[in-house]
């Protein structure tokens, strides 16, 4: 788990990790713009991972960036504006698609029923 603290009092987004069990933070670095080393504008405010691991942040305040984040290198790309109207976009959610549990037993009631069709079938021939 990791998490972040906006505007350290050097202007930078200090990231940590977050073991869930006890709470405690690890710092791991600072996070700055790839190639330039530059701070986030208006901080880092959010942060979720999609379903391949990839961490994306957001900015809050009057920006409303929308970043991808380097986890090896602690470095970001900002992706386009997350907020048009010159909102804030500071919370980030993932959405990862996961089968509901009656998808998934129609699914094995329909593969059941087609073998045995198939079997009947094949007895009836025989």
């Amino acid at each position: 788990m990791y998490g972040l603290s906006v505007f350290d009092a050097d202007g930078t987004d200090p990231l940590f990790t977050i073991d869930p069990s006890t709470g405690e933070a690890t710092f791991v670095g600072r996070i700055t713009e790839a190639g330039t080393g530059d701070t986030a504008p208006q901080g880092i405010a959010g942060l979720t991972f999609d379903a391949n691991g990839n961490l994306f942040g957001s900015t809050g305040s009057r920006d409303g960036s929308i970043l991808s984040i380097d986890i090896n290198t602690l470095t970001f790309t900002i992706l386009g504006d997350g907020s048009p109207n010159g909102g804030s976009v500071s919370d980030l959610v993932a959405y990862t698609p996961v089968p509901e549990p009656m998808s998934v037993w129609l699914t094995v009631g329909l593969l059941s029923g087609l073998v045995f069709i198939r079997r009947k079938k094949i007895n009836t021939i025989l």
